[in-house]
């Protein structure tokens, strides 16, 4: 039986990582539905709203930042009052301060300092 974990061979250097996060940022109001989406582990039953480019866009930056595919339990933000997806939590998903963060320190010095960048939204990745 095989392994339902998602690896890759490698991981993206430093400077790939700051230049597809700076793409993937440019994905900020696409509301077209993703071509990925809902639950990102076999285990979890509950069923998540069809992922936004720009959802999906964050989820792949996260992938990215913490070099985990299956970071969180689906490709849905939520709040500590369990609503999936509230009306706002994309937009606030989208602040610039963590990347300009990252930029100026280095992605390894960020990831040294757990830097999150969700911090300060009030939001988490569905499951976590």
């Amino acid at each position: 039986m095989g392994s339902s974990r998602i690896t890759v061979d490698q991981n993206p250097s430093d400077e790939e990582v700051i230049t597809a996060i700076s793409c993937l940022l440019k994905n900020r109001g696409d509301h077209r539905e993703a071509r990925f989406g809902g639950v990102a582990r076999i285990d979890i039953s509950q069923h998540l709203p069809t992922a936004s480019i720009e959802l999906a866009s964050l989820y792949y930056i996260s992938y990215l930042y913490k070099q985990q595919w299956q970071h969180a339990d689906g490709i849905a933000l939520w709040n500590r009052k369990g609503e999936i997806n509230p009306p706002g939590s994309v937009e606030a998903a989208f602040h610039k301060r963590w990347f300009a963060r990252v930029k100026e320190i280095g992605v390894r010095a960020a990831r040294k300092e757990h830097l999150d960048p969700l911090k300060e939204t009030g939001l988490f990745w569905y499951g976590n």
